[in-house]
């Protein structure tokens, strides 16, 4: 427990993209570690995930970002300890999608417990331990942070109803709603059977947003957890990434 709320102890970031949108800033510095007012991108997830009581956080990188992310333990590391936080840098040989990875090499690591799971090149504003709240009620594999966007359409928007998410719909261009994914995920053990169900071949690469949650919300098994309150702040553009030094 963390105070009278429930909590998850355990976070993965996934921070193995290329970052291409903002070459030629990413060919020398991954895109988690830019700088948001004098503070590496990373450390907002970190925060985030303290703030809401995890302690055991596990970063998934491209191995040839190691030097960088050492550079960061070194100068940030410190910070996260005297949080209680411990963190794991695993490396990702060959690109395995947004879920891959975790179902073919992280399932030991979760054991029994839920977790969270966040892309890497956002800052989110989510009240995770009412989201805790919220997804352990609702008895799912799955649950995505919801946020309400009136003006992006690049992203995946999503159709709720009664708390479950009945369309998953990336990038659409008349979305049927204005609930967008805020790119963060509480997952319970669960989630591994779900997709082992789904794909029983032993599909290598696989996505959250194409793979699992479509198969989720057919069955009427993936909840969307609404914060009104909450923000997304993508840096994947120049354009975006100033913004999020400007209003964060």
């Amino acid at each position: 427990m963390f105070g009278d709320m429930p909590t998850i102890t355990k976070a993965i970031i996934l921070a193995g993209g290329k970052g291409s949108r903002l070459h030629p800033v990413t060919l020398e510095i991954p895109k988690p570690l830019i700088p948001i007012r004098k503070q590496p991108l990373i450390n907002y997830n970190l925060n985030l995930f303290a703030c809401a009581g995890a302690t055991d956080v596990v970063v998934i990188i491209r191995p040839e970002d190691k030097p960088d992310y050492e550079r960061w333990a070194r100068e940030w590391g410190s910070e996260f300890t005297r949080l209680g936080m411990g963190i794991q840098f695993f490396e990702e040989p060959e690109p395995m999608g947004t879920f891959g990875f975790i179902f073919h090499r992280l399932r030991g690591w979760a054991g029994d417990q839920d977790f969270f799971v966040s892309n890497g090149d956002e800052i989110k504003t989510i009240d995770l331990r009412k989201m805790v709240l919220f997804h352990q009620t609702a008895n799912v594999p799955a649950t995505v942070s919801l946020v309400v966007e009136n003006e992006r359409k690049d992203c995946g928007f999503v159709v709720v109803k009664e708390g479950r998410i009945v369309e998953f719909l990336e990038k659409q261009l008349l979305p049927p709603s204005n609930l967008m994914s805020a790119g963060l995920y509480a997952l319970s053990p669960t989630v591994f059977e779900a997709m082992a169900v789904n794909f029983p071949t032993g599909k290598v690469s696989l996505m959250f947003e194409t793979d699992l949650f479509p198969a989720l919300a057919k069955s009427q098994k993936l909840a969307g957890f609404v914060d009104e309150r909450g923000k997304v702040f993508d840096c994947g553009t120049f354009e975006r990434w100033e913004k999020a030094i400007r209003e964060v």
